[in-house]
């Protein structure tokens, strides 16, 4: 986003959402759904694949259930 120069406010105007949703999305504590992470695919020119945005996310929730195991 960065080299585009885009904040988290301009992205997700482009793609629909508000600030706080990208910043969710970008620190995998929130899934988009899958027609907003298909338009961050496509704005992105796949740079940020949908399955790459689930993927975070998974690994997130993983992280957060071990630490809170341990």
């Amino acid at each position: 986003m960065k080299k585009n120069g885009h904040t988290d406010k301009t992205f997700g105007l482009l793609i629909g959402r508000g600030r706080l949703a990208v910043l969710r999305y970008r620190h995998g504590k929130q899934m988009p759904r899958p027609s907003i992470a298909q338009k961050i695919e496509a704005i992105t020119g796949g740079e940020v694949a949908a399955a790459d945005l689930y993927r975070t996310c998974m690994l997130c929730h993983a992280n957060e259930a071990a630490e809170v195991a341990a």
